[in-house]
């Protein structure tokens, strides 16, 4: 298993959302995209702008 995290964070290092993780690699595109969508709608659609998705292998696990 490729257990992947990742999360989303403002320019100034705040979490925008909770960290995350998928397990199939494809998967992480979709992830990352409904993670946007769902802080997008808790904060009534509007964006801290830059973000910063970090993504790293969960756990020291093999990667992508």
């Amino acid at each position: 298993m490729k257990r992947v995290e990742f999360s989303i964070r403002g320019e100034n290092g705040a979490a925008l959302s909770e960290p995350q993780f998928v397990e199939d690699c494809s998967e992480l595109p979709l992830a990352i995209m409904r993670a946007v969508d769902d802080y997008l709608e808790a904060q009534g659609g509007k964006m801290e702008l830059p973000i910063v998705i970090r993504i790293f292998p969960s756990c020291g696990g093999p990667t992508c």
